[in-house]
């Protein structure tokens, strides 16, 4: 069961447009220098870590675990990768994937929409 909580007009609407269509994951890619900053982040070991995980996510949820992806999700601090867990997901869900580039250093290597942003400026 499905519910609305705010914006009821809205939610409302939004239900009865999309009741009956099969989900997908839409995942925008993006990239800020404030990951660089040491400790910031669990989202990689270390700052060059960080520069290539939404890099390495697009490879993961686009392929799934391979042997050799040109970039490797790189080791966490603590827990799973939600990227791993998303691609589990999809693919026993059988849920279409779109990725958008919305701003990353790199472009990522698998299929994707680019937005034609560029990586944010750090916060300091």
């Amino acid at each position: 069961m499905i519910r609305v909580y705010t914006q009821q007009a809205q939610g409302q609407l939004w239900l009865r447009r999309y009741l009956g269509h099969r989900p997908r994951l839409v995942c925008v890619l993006g990239f800020t220098e404030t990951g660089l900053i040491p400790k910031i982040s669990a989202a990689g070991a270390t700052p060059a870590d960080r520069k290539i995980t939404a890099i390495a996510d697009a490879e993961l949820l686009y392929h799934g675990i391979t042997p050799s992806p040109k970039y490797p999700l790189p080791s966490l601090i603590a827990g799973v990768s939600p990227a791993l867990i998303s691609r589990a997901i999809i693919s026993a869900q059988r849920i279409p994937l779109h990725l958008f580039n919305a701003g990353l250093p790199t472009p990522p290597t698998v299929p994707h929409i680019d937005l034609h942003g560029v990586p944010a400026a750090c916060v300091r």
